[in-house]
């Protein structure tokens, strides 16, 4: 899996060239040239031939995926509509929210967009829209459908040298423009699994909050449990990245890792034997991975250990051991299927 994994990586890293024609070219020779060798018994020393054909089939794979997620191209995308300094109307869903120092910041997937007065239509894209914090605001969750009036203007690059690049993050995450909401209603919410998620997420929170005496107790243990970092105040990032402690306070490969050992046990302490239960135990302690990691927040991290921790709890019920580093391989090779952008997220 890492030899097929390397050149997709390559196809999504030149993505931000104009190859896209040449992509389509070198895909379809690799691929001809490949099926007409199907069947046919190739010599041992030519076998590199092979390889290397479905090492260019993979790079064009790998650039094509990344160009065909990019919406910004399609009539439907809200960007034409925006207009200098001038407010629009669009419709939206919030995928993910956050709290900041002085205001919410919301990560929203559009629905539609007002060309014209009384006018809406279909419009895609995302973009990070914040809303000052008050009564009203503070009860906007993952899964709200809103409408909202904004003046949207694209990210702004860095003025400093060497400053963080915040646009190209979120360009990392297409996200291109940015909306302060004036003006704003929740219409209702749009049922999903991440909103389930993210509302049993807050339920765990409040039991945090009640049972954790002091802010920082209850900032870190939301950080350790839950990944939820927003609580985090500087003093106390500091004190954990001066000690080299801070990625204890990162949910990944540990915490799912632990969770798949715990239910390994506990389901194993079962007075059950037997072909099927070996594959209903994979199957139970697979759930489990992936309700943790979406309770947690589904974040890049969070998504390659569970992949990968599939990937070995499958291994375990077939009886199969393999070398670790090929489930990683394969977990990164479905996630970038998935969203090659995530090839840039740590």
């Amino acid at each position: 899996m890492v030899r097929l994994l390397m050149p997709m990586m390559a196809g999504i890293a030149l993505y931000a060239y104009p190859l896209y024609y040449l992509a389509w070219g070198l895909g379809a020779f690799c691929l001809l040239a490949l099926v007409r060798t199907l069947g046919r018994q190739t010599p041992f020393g030519h076998r590199w031939q092979s390889g290397l054909l479905l090492s260019g089939l993979l790079l064009s794979f790998g650039y094509l995926i990344a160009t065909y997620q990019d919406t910004r191209p399609l009539p439907a995308h809200f960007q034409h509509a925006v207009t200098e300094d001038a407010p629009l109307v669009l419709t939206g869903r919030i995928a993910r929210i956050t709290p900041t120092a002085k205001r919410l910041k919301a990560k929203l997937q559009l629905r539609a967009v007002q060309h014209a007065p009384g006018q809406m239509r279909k419009a895609e894209g995302a973009l990070m829209a914040y809303f000052d914090i008050d009564h009203r605001s503070r009860r906007l969750k993952a899964g709200d459908l809103i409408v909202l009036k904004a003046t949207v203007r694209e990210l702004s690059p860095p003025l400093n040298p060497k400053e963080f690049d915040y646009r190209s993050y979120l360009a990392r995450q297409r996200v291109y423009h940015q909306a302060f909401a004036e003006e704003w209603e929740v219409l209702g919410e749009e049922a999903s699994l991440v909103a389930y998620a993210e509302r049993f997420r807050q339920h765990c929170l409040g039991l945090l909050r009640k049972h954790l005496p002091t802010a920082d107790e209850f900032a870190v243990g939301a950080a350790l449990v839950l990944g939820y970092k927003a609580e985090l105040t500087e003093e106390v990032e500091s004190a954990y990245a001066n000690t080299g402690a801070m990625h204890v306070l990162a949910v990944s490969g540990l915490h799912v890792g632990l969770v798949q050992v715990i239910l390994m046990a506990l389901l194993g302490r079962l007075p059950v034997r037997g072909k099927w239960w070996r594959y209903l135990r994979a199957a139970l302690v697979v759930t489990g991975i992936w309700a943790f990691a979406l309770i947690t927040g589904a974040s890049p991290s969070v998504l390659r250990a569970a992949t990968m921790f599939t990937f070995v709890t499958l291994g375990q019920s077939l009886d199969r051991t393999t070398n670790i580093y090929n489930p990683l391989a394969a977990s990164a090779f479905l996630l970038l299927c998935l969203d090659p952008l995530m090839l840039y997220q740590v």
